[in-house]
């Protein structure tokens, strides 16, 4: 991959980063969405809690606590989602219906 190349990718995921941390009160909540979401599009096999808070240096009890129980609002997140998704594949001429899981 080209060096201008891999410097787009990484201004990109961290403007992608930028956009969702908003909803996070606390800097370590902020810090933890982001090892979490590394560790997803990461290169690990297993894609669990422990795997990517050993990968991204974090003790994994952490981690575990802010997807748990880490009080954040879970509807201000879908709210921003909702819309990077209008705004990144939205079309004058289509509509985006999503799936709500039960």
């Amino acid at each position: 991959m080209p060096l201008s190349a891999l410097t787009e990718s990484i201004f990109e995921f961290r403007r992608f980063i930028r956009r969702y941390q908003r909803v996070f009160r606390h800097e370590a909540q902020r810090r933890h969405f982001e090892a979490y979401i590394r560790g997803l599009i990461g290169p690990l096999e297993r894609k669990s809690i422990e795997p990517i808070a050993l990968d991204q240096g974090i003790d994994w009890r952490r981690l575990d606590n802010f997807i748990a129980c880490s009080p954040w609002d879970a509807e201000s997140l879908l709210v921003e989602h909702r819309q990077h998704l209008r705004m990144t594949l939205g079309s004058g001429k289509g509509i985006l219906i999503p799936q709500l899981l039960t």
